[in-house]
C-alpha cells in the first residue's frame, strides 16, 4: 500500500504537489462538514477539529492539516489585518502540532 507523503515532508522538501495536498483537504472537508451537519467549513472549525484529534490514524490527521493549512492561508490577507505576523505564526503552530500528533 503506499503512504501519502506528508504536509511536513512536501513542504519542507518544497516538493508540492498540489493536487494530493487538495485531495486530502477535499476529503476532510467533507468529513467536518458531515460530522458537523453544516453546509460550511471556516478555519476556525478545520483548526479546533485538527486540535482536539485524538485517533491513531496518520492519513485522518493529515487530511486535516491539509484541510486547515489550506483554509488559513485563504484568510491569509484577513489575519493579517489583525496583526501582520498571525498567519505566519498560526501555520507555524499548525505545523508544529502536526508533527507531534503523527504516530
Amino acid at each position: 500500500m503506499d503512504r501519502p507523503t506528508s504536509p511536513t515532508t512536501v513542504i519542507n522538501t518544497q516538493e508540492v504537489n498540489t493536487d494530493m495536498f487538495r485531495d486530502a483537504a477535499s476529503r476532510a472537508f467533507l468529513k467536518l462538514q458531515q460530522k458537523l451537519q453544516k453546509n460550511t467549513i471556516n478555519a476556525g472549525d478545520a483548526l479546533l477539529e485538527f486540535h482536539n484529534y485524538s485517533n491513531h490514524n496518520n492519513e485522518e490527521i493529515t487530511e486535516l492539516f491539509c484541510l486547515a493549512y489550506f483554509l488559513l492561508d485563504r484568510n491569509k490577507d484577513r489575519l493579517n489585518d489583525v496583526e501582520p505576523t498571525t498567519h505566519e505564526k498560526l501555520v507555524h503552530h499548525l505545523i508544529e502540532t502536526y508533527s507531534q500528533k503523527l504516530y
